[in-house]
């Protein structure tokens, strides 16, 4: 099993695997805000996000592979935080992290995390955010990463 940066040669299969993330997540939104995943993106622009996430020249996109086969994927990005009354801060975005099924429990996870926390720190970031939903199981392994929760988000449909 390889942790490696991911390239453009693999825009096929992590196409796919972004798919199957996705399709995932509605498992853990609430019923309304489901609605706006019926419409899926052609496969084209899918790709073509993939490529732009893997070409970000503020992102780290890093994938695990087995036997040639792409199993798992991570995303982190870098930004500054500009604020009306403090000062500017470098901050490091988990963005995605997403193992298949047959591999979960390996600690893969953990090896992303590893490698992403690596990057942040070595890019001078001050902290690093993440997105989750309340439902997501997941939540419980970020806790234990040492996020805690800082700010809730609130969505109304409309």
């Amino acid at each position: 099993m390889e942790i490696r940066k991911a390239n453009n040669n693999d825009l096929e299969q992590l196409t796919q695997l972004m798919i199957e993330f996705k399709d995932g997540l509605t498992d853990f939104e609430p019923e309304d805000l489901k609605l706006f995943r019926r419409k899926i993106k052609s496969i084209d622009l899918i790709k073509k996000s993939v490529k732009e996430e893997i070409d970000n020249p503020n992102g780290l996109f890093l994938v695990a592979e087995d036997e040639n086969k792409l199993v798992g994927f991570a995303v982190g990005t870098t930004r500054e935080n500009i604020h009306l009354v403090y000062d500017t801060v470098k901050s490091g975005m988990l963005n995605h992290i997403w193992i298949t099924n047959n591999y979960r429990g390996r600690g893969l996870a953990s090896k992303f995390k590893d490698n992403l926390f690596q990057w942040f720190k070595d890019n001078n970031c001050k902290y690093i955010k993440l997105l989750v939903l309340d439902a997501n199981p997941a939540k419980h392994i970020y806790e234990k990463w040492g996020f805690e929760i800082v700010l809730d988000s609130m969505v109304k449909v409309i």
